[in-house]
């Protein structure tokens, strides 16, 4: 997610952490035991054991390392410069969510990621 201000930036790392809890507790075994095997095996049941409560649980699970490694939220430069990281060590395709707006303001958002 691109980011503008602080608000946003705590609304867009809440938001992030929604798929990443998907994956781990509702898309089967694969993503909960990569991601236990890459070191989040507490995170991992965490997320799982949220589930019992609902998503809102689920997403408290992930934990900001966890994020911070598995997804990029911040400004342009940020996740320019994070995309370039993770290129740098063998990432060749990234999925890319679709930012909030109407068609133009999405359009300018990737435009300014591709600058």
């Amino acid at each position: 997610a691109v980011i503008t201000d602080e608000a946003q930036r705590a609304a867009a790392r809440l938001k992030a952490r929604e798929p990443i809890a998907f994956y781990v507790g509702r898309m089967g075994r694969f993503y909960a035991e990569m991601l236990a095997r890459y070191g989040y095996a507490e995170e991992v049941a965490a997320i799982q054991a949220g589930w019992k409560e609902g998503p809102e649980a689920a997403r408290a699970g992930v934990s900001d390392a966890m994020l911070d490694d598995t997804a990029i939220v911040g400004t342009i430069d940020e996740v320019r410069a994070k995309l370039a990281a993770w290129h740098a060590l063998g990432l060749d395709e990234a999925l890319i969510g679709l930012p909030p707006g109407d068609p133009a303001q999405v359009g300018a958002t990737l435009e300014a990621l591709i600058g």
